[in-house]
């Protein structure tokens, strides 16, 4: 599963990987791109983190990025983060 865009406005929050945990075939990889000041407010990684001991998903890589190459504008220091992780094959679905 593939996301870049939908985790950026703060609009998107992170109950929507459980969601998407739903739809996913066992053992997919998702690469979600996620707005860092959002990850951090929104409590990404707190859902991850309930993901992983539950044992529904890998630990999480991720890598910071810059959003924006050019410079002058207001959000041209804004960062983001890649977030990657697999499904566990036959998982016990989160409730």
């Amino acid at each position: 599963i593939l996301s870049s865009g939908t985790f950026t406005h703060g609009h998107v929050g992170p109950e929507a990987i459980v969601r998407l945990l739903d739809i996913a075939v066992n053992g997919a990889l998702f690469i979600l791109t996620i707005n860092k000041e959002h990850h951090r407010r929104l409590g990404f990684e707190q859902v991850t983190d309930t993901l992983v001991s539950k044992n529904l998903i890998t630990q999480p890589g991720i890598e910071e990025i810059r959003i924006y190459n050019n410079t002058g504008h207001e959000h041209s220091e804004d960062r983001g983060l890649v977030v990657s992780f697999r499904s566990y094959s036959d998982p016990p679905r989160y409730t």
